[in-house]
């Protein structure tokens, strides 16, 4: 028995064919598109004739990639129309609710034209009746509270609700009782007879005040190179007393001499960036015993040694050629001073 919906079919898109029948393939496809949109063959029909229009032949033939681009062409169409319908409700989901605009006054009569664009209210309405004043206690306590209200006089002192009444420290009772020893088992001091008739204890301050006068960005040039070379003699005079040097053993770097001296100066670099080498290094002189100048060292026979910028060494050479000092042996500067007075006895 021959199924009426092929036959329906056939009758529909084959009325002028020889054996009036669809191909197997086409049959097919178009059984697919009515089980995938749920429509009948006489509107399947339909929307063969409105794709034929739409493409402009009036008599396209209805094959394999026919059928498809007219099933290509129904989902599209639906898919457009899902599209249209999702648009329209976002459209009249944005529209708010029209406010009724004919009343402009506040609300509950609140501001009470306080604002320009709020009317005022009549002379006998409730919010000119209204009174903007403290609430009474009675009032607060009647009207329930989140939390309790609590009205206390503030703190005064004496009261004994704080710990007692407030004593001055010399009227505290057991004034001078002792309340605890430590280091009970030391033996007290017995206070002296007569007081003493100066303090016991004396406070020294161990600095020079000399160098507390160097103050290098508030003084001449000509006075802090004063001052530095007052520090290179107080240097040679404690290089005299602790090695025990004659004072003809002393003499300028920046002589030209074959006999070995001792020289004292400061440590100097004539790089262009300041940083102390073995090949920058220069020894830079008093004005009384070198006349300021600066001369090269060369320390290839000494073992060690550790030098830095301002620092003011004894170096113990030769300058044979006139051009360069060379350093046999750093002799050791005594220590300064320890930071505290002795005791006197």
């Amino acid at each position: 028995m021959a199924d009426p919906v092929v036959e329906e079919l056939n009758a529909l898109f084959a009325p002028a064919s020889v054996n009036k029948k669809i191909e197997a393939d086409v049959l097919a496809e178009l059984q697919s598109i009515m089980r995938l949109h749920s429509i009948p063959p006489q509107e399947l029909f339909y929307k063969w004739e409105s794709y034929s229009m739409k493409i402009g032949t009036d008599d396209m033939k209805l094959d394999i990639e026919t059928s498809r681009a007219l099933k290509q062409d129904i989902q599209d169409g639906l898919e457009r129309e899902s599209r249209n319908k999702l648009n329209a409700r976002s459209v009249e989901k944005r529209v708010g609710t029209p406010r009724n605009i004919s009343s402009t006054g506040d609300v509950f009569n609140m501001l009470d034209g306080l604002v320009p664009n709020t009317p005022r209210t009549a002379p006998g309405s409730a919010a000119s009746k209204r009174k903007f004043q403290t609430p009474s206690i009675s009032r607060v306590k009647q009207e329930p509270a989140s939390s309790p209200p609590e009205f206390k006089t503030p703190y005064k002192p004496g009261e004994k609700e704080y710990g007692g009444p407030t004593v001055a420290f010399n009227d505290r009772p057991n004034a001078g009782q002792t309340v605890e020893i430590l280091n009970e088992q030391l033996p007290a001091p017995s206070p002296p007879i007569a007081p003493f008739s100066e303090p016991r204890i004396k406070l020294i301050a161990n600095s020079d005040l000399k160098k507390l006068s160097y103050k290098p960005m508030a003084m001449k040039s000509s006075e802090s190179s004063e001052i530095l070379d007052d520090r290179i003699d107080e240097l040679m005079a404690l290089i005299k007393s602790h090695h025990t040097l004659p004072d003809s053993a002393f003499g300028s770097a920046a002589n030209k001499s074959v006999d070995e001296i001792v020289a004292i100066g400061r440590i100097a670099s004539d790089s262009a960036d300041g940083k102390l080498n073995t090949a920058s290094l220069v020894l830079e002189t008093s004005r009384r015993m070198g006349n300021g100048l600066r001369v090269p060292l060369r320390l290839g026979s000494v073992a060690s040694f550790q030098f830095f910028p301002g620092q003011i060494v004894a170096l113990r050479g030769i300058n044979a050629s006139g051009e360069e000092f060379t350093v046999s042996e750093v002799l050791e500067i005594p220590l300064l001073p320890v930071a505290a007075s002795t005791p006197q006895v």
